[in-house]
């Protein structure tokens, strides 16, 4: 599948970050898991931006495979761009000295195991990069891509996510779900660590659910999969009663948040995602209804419904997002999958 999203409609994303991109200017930004669903879609918008706003930016690719990113060099001019190929799990990369960082590298799924490296990639991988930093003298502004994750099962409740007078670590790992989020939350202590000690600026975005070109459509992500069945036409499966609240985020708004963040000389922990929630056969019926699909609820996974529904923090920018929007960036999506399909 090509990883190209260049021709994509990036409007929205200089609009939100027009009076927030001078303090951008030359800088060098350093980005782990560039080759990654959240990383593609922050490499791509900041080649926009800096195309759109002459920002002279100098982005440092990290990634363990450059093949995935070979791409990204293909016709850009203006852009200085390093691709770095590095192992940042086991040792600090020798890189050029960077005056912002992304860490965006962490394994989402356990590929059929509960042996992971997700704990070494999210916590040592995010130590290896800040110790890359050379100047000690100017401080990086350093943001962790985190997840929702931190805050645990949630079952469906009146009490808001933030709420919660802590993060509670699960005291036994016994699945990959229990290790990612134990990891995210070690990464998100170093972050606060450093960032207490004066080492770097740091905050910590946590992650929801997204949907757009990309995402991985045979996978974990229901909505993911919901687009796979609708773009050869199959049946939609619900395999639960669907009930479970899901809220999912267009890619270039969740990229237009977390640049608006880098941006900034925000601190803490803030939350990256949509407000707009409902039910996961409402997001099935949709995509079904939106490309002629049928929906079949199965319910042969018996499970109790989950909430998972960031609650948005005031210092981003609201993001509007009405039905008219919501189809319009499903479609550009279909097509998007379509023309992956189609023969070369």
């Amino acid at each position: 599948m090509s990883r190209k999203l260049e021709k994509l409609d990036f409007d929205f994303l200089l609009r939100y970050l027009d009076k927030n991109v001078e303090s951008l200017e030359n800088s060098v930004i350093a980005i782990s898991g560039a080759s990654g669903f959240v990383g593609s879609w922050l490499v791509e918008s900041l080649i926009k931006l800096d195309s759109e706003f002459r920002l002279g930016l100098n982005l440092v690719l990290l990634t363990r495979n450059t093949q995935n990113l070979n791409y990204v060099l293909e016709g850009k001019e203006g852009t200085n761009i390093e691709i770095c190929e590095v192992d940042i799990v086991n040792s600090v990369p020798n890189i050029p000295d960077f005056t912002h960082a992304i860490h965006a590298a962490s394994p989402t799924t356990s590929k059929g195991t509960l042996e992971s490296d997700v704990t070494r990639v999210n916590r040592e991988g995010l130590k290896n990069l800040i110790k890359a930093k050379r100047d000690k003298r100017n401080l990086a502004r350093v943001i962790n891509c985190s997840s929702g994750a931190v805050y645990g099962r949630q079952y469906l409740t009146n009490e808001s996510l933030n709420q919660r007078s802590k993060l509670i670590f699960p005291s036994t790992i016994r699945n990959f779900e229990d290790e990612y989020m134990k990891a995210k939350i070690d990464s998100e202590s170093l972050v606060e660590e450093y960032t207490s000690l004066g080492f770097i600026l740091g905050a910590n975005l946590r992650l929801f659910a997204f949907y757009g070109p990309l995402l991985p459509l045979d996978g974990k992500y229901a909505i993911g999969n919901f687009m796979h069945s609708a773009s050869r036409g199959d049946t939609i499966l619900v395999r639960s009663s669907g009930e479970s609240v899901r809220t999912y985020q267009y890619a270039s708004h969740m990229a237009a948040q977390i640049l608006y963040v880098l941006a900034s000389r925000s601190t803490g922990n803030l939350n990256i995602g949509s407000s707009f929630a409902k039910p996961v056969w409402w997001w099935a019926k949709l995509v079904g209804e939106m490309f002629g699909s049928e929906v079949k609820i199965t319910k042969e996974i018996d499970e109790t419904p989950t909430y998972y529904v960031p609650e948005i923090d005031d210092e981003l920018p609201a993001i509007e997002e009405d039905s008219e929007i919501r189809e319009r960036l499903f479609r550009e999506w279909h097509t998007w999958i379509r023309q992956q399909e189609e023969p070369k």
